[in-house]
């Protein structure tokens, strides 16, 4: 994966490679991982998360990893390996 989100892609692609099947990261986390800020829109609405329809989703979805869990207030999120 190219582009602003292809640092994350690399990061998931590796942690699966290693044999994890949960992450569990911080905005700020993931804002290193992809060296540029989330857009306002990840830190107001839980749909920037969704599990598709968005080319960044991507970055997650296309290894069979998905969104478990969201903490807006918190800026964190949850990604599980699903197959």
């Amino acid at each position: 994966m190219d582009g602003k989100y292809g640092p994350l892609y690399d990061h998931i692609r590796r942690l699966d490679e290693s044999g994890v099947r949960e992450w569990h990261a911080t905005f700020g986390e993931i804002e290193k991982i992809i060296g540029d800020t989330l857009p306002p829109s990840a830190h107001e609405r839980s749909e920037w998360w969704a599990n598709g329809g968005h080319y960044y989703a991507e970055a997650w979805m296309g290894m069979g990893w998905k969104t478990h869990s969201l903490n807006l207030a918190g800026e964190k999120v949850s990604f599980r390996r699903e197959a």
